[in-house]
């Protein structure tokens, strides 16, 4: 909430905003920060002066791995099928290219969801390492059940490890819960 209404008074402080809600904030600063890009560094100081103890860096890292992703739907259920579908294409061809063509593929397949493409490659980049290195791999037959699974199998198999795995991708970012205070 802190880190919402420092937003939200930075903006303020841009341009009047019509409306009021988180989503028109998000646009809108992303309008700006697209306009004055060369500035960035600019933006996050003035932000950071307005949440006492925060460096711009902390609130640049803020807003772009956590607060910004309430916008996109979670990749957390799609972890088992994208390693599935990952995992049988380097069998099939182990080279590098392959990561873009799962991904591609991935989102072809989901064109009513909303992912964040950074967090998708980042994603990506990591289940890329676990199967081209051999770590948590899975067998071919597991492979197979997890690709032929329906989503809701794999929905409710993944809820109970979704708050796991996200800590697991993000393990390397700062602590900000005195952000939502």
């Amino acid at each position: 909430q802190k880190f919402t209404n420092a937003l939200k008074t930075f903006v303020e402080s841009k341009i009047q905003l019509q409306n009021s809600d988180v989503k028109t904030l998000y646009n809108e600063f992303q309008n700006i920060a697209r306009q004055s890009s060369k500035n960035s560094p600019g933006i996050w100081s003035e932000i950071a002066s307005l949440l006492p103890g925060m460096t711009a860096r902390q609130c640049h890292d803020y807003y772009h791995n956590t607060w910004r992703l309430q916008f996109f739907d979670s990749l957390s259920q799609f972890r088992p099928i994208l390693k599935a579908k990952l995992q049988q294409a380097f069998e099939q061809n182990p080279q590098d290219s392959v990561v873009d063509e799962v991904k591609n593929e991935f989102l072809k397949e989901n064109p009513q969801k909303n992912f964040n493409l950074h967090s998708l490659s980042q994603v990506m980049s990591v289940l890329k390492k676990r199967v081209f290195n051999g770590e948590n791999s899975i067998s071919n037959e597991q492979s197979k059940s997890i690709s032929n699974a329906s989503r809701s199998d794999i929905e409710e198999r993944s809820k109970q490890n979704e708050f796991e795995e996200e800590l697991d991708l993000f393990s390397n970012f700062h602590n900000f819960d005195f952000l939502e205070q």
